[in-house]
């Protein structure tokens, strides 16, 4: 009879468990493909005004705007974006709970290597 978690659910397993499963996409994974670029530079449409070319979304059976063909093509490159975010003290002592937490598996199964927690916490994400 196993003796501890351990036992019952070895570390290779759970790892092999975590690659194999497959998670249903999300609706704007599925619209929204990624798409990686190995540069920050990329071009863009713009029209006279020197504002980006954007398509428009119109309903099934209805008119249709009237575009013109006047376009310029632009090289830019892409802006750092930055965002500040207030942490309450609420979050701040939920996220040292969840390290409180994690410290204790850890202890609790000292054979586990930290790429088992990565890769855990990555699987968590999705």
């Amino acid at each position: 009879m196993p003796k501890s978690i351990a036992e019952l659910f070895p570390q290779q397993e759970i790892l092999n468990y975590l690659k194999e499963r497959k998670f249903k996409p999300m609706m704007g994974e599925e619209l929204y493909p990624e798409v990686k670029k190995q540069s920050l530079k990329f071009d863009i449409l713009t029209n006279k005004s020197k504002t980006p070319v954007t398509a428009s979304v119109h309903a099934f059976n209805t008119e249709a705007e009237i575009g013109t063909r006047e376009a310029e093509r632009m090289a830019i490159e892409a802006a750092l974006i930055k965002r500040k975010m207030q942490l309450k003290e609420k979050e701040i002592k939920l996220k040292e709970r969840l390290v409180k937490q994690t410290d204790r598996i850890r202890k609790a199964f000292p054979t586990m290597k930290s790429e088992t927690f990565k890769q855990i916490s990555k699987y968590r994400r999705k």
